[in-house]
């Protein structure tokens, strides 16, 4: 019995010990200064996007919040680590950078899907910048970067986003990409009819969801068109409320197949796609 009981003692201690090692590591989590990210202007959505996308995943990674400020609000932030989205022009706390530098010109590809991820230390303050030839091209940096140093996996069937204890700020490399081809798509046929993705139905069968995360995917991949087939040219985007027996009849009415053209075109429109 004592035996026992001294063998209980000794989980008892084990587990407090861990505890607290795994409440330390919080702490320290916690005291570690987080970045702050500053983007151009808070009206332009991909500006915004792309500061929000590094926001989500990073997130999520470190499980700690992080800040997204607009060019106009910068001074707000007192931070050590900072991200600075988008180019000159687009962000006017990165010229504001690079005069500080003395550099009156830097590596942003002409591309417009092209760009620049460059690490600074400027007054002792660290910069990523991530700086594309325009919007589109700094969202696809952010991605560039998320994989790259964050380990995050944008796959079409999910997402894996590894758990980090700190945001990757060293061994940062200066990097410039910019597509070999013009146009990039991908016109899947892995299901029994030529479907868009892995889903075993066309891809007039999917919901407005499965659309957008389909959209989402290609653009994280850096796929900048993306065919009509994914709206109800021929179909619709419910089964349930199929008015034919058999996938062959499956037909909108002309309304309905507007609604989802036109949602499909914006959306995709907005993340800098081309649109058939």
């Amino acid at each position: 019995m004592r035996k026992n009981r001294t063998i209980f003692l000794v989980i008892i201690t084990i587990f407090v010990i861990v505890a607290a090692g795994l409440f330390s590591t919080d702490e320290a989590l916690a005291a570690d200064e987080m970045p702050t990210i500053i983007y151009g202007n808070e009206k332009t959505f991909l500006q915004r996007h792309a500061a929000a996308e590094l926001v989500k995943y990073l997130g999520q990674a470190t499980n700690k919040e992080i800040i997204a400020l607009p060019a106009e609000k910068a001074a707000e932030a007192k931070n050590k680590n900072y991200f600075l989205l988008g180019n000159p022009a687009a962000n006017p706390a990165v010229k504001e950078i690079l005069a500080k530098t003395g550099a009156t010109t830097i590596n942003i590809p002409e591309s417009a899907e092209g760009f620049l991820i460059q690490p600074l230390n400027i007054d002792n303050k660290n910069y990523i910048l991530i700086a594309g030839g325009s919007d589109v091209g700094t969202l696809y940096g952010v991605y560039y970067y998320l994989e790259k140093y964050a380990g995050v996996g944008f796959f079409l069937d999910a997402e894996r986003v590894p758990r980090l204890k700190k945001v990757p700020f060293d061994n940062i490399k200066s990097t410039v990409r910019t597509p070999r081809f013009r146009y990039r798509n991908l016109i899947g046929s892995l299901g029994p009819a030529h479907s868009s993705g892995i889903k075993p139905f066309r891809g007039h069968l999917y919901t407005t969801e499965e659309n957008d995360r389909y959209i989402d995917w290609m653009v994280k991949n850096n796929l900048n068109m993306t065919l009509t087939h994914l709206g109800p040219r021929e179909g619709g985007i419910y089964e349930e409320l199929n008015p034919g027996e058999k996938l062959d009849q499956f037909r909108w009415p002309p309304e309905y197949r507007k609604m989802m053209f036109k949602h499909i075109g914006d959306y995709a429109r907005e993340r800098g796609m081309i649109v058939w």
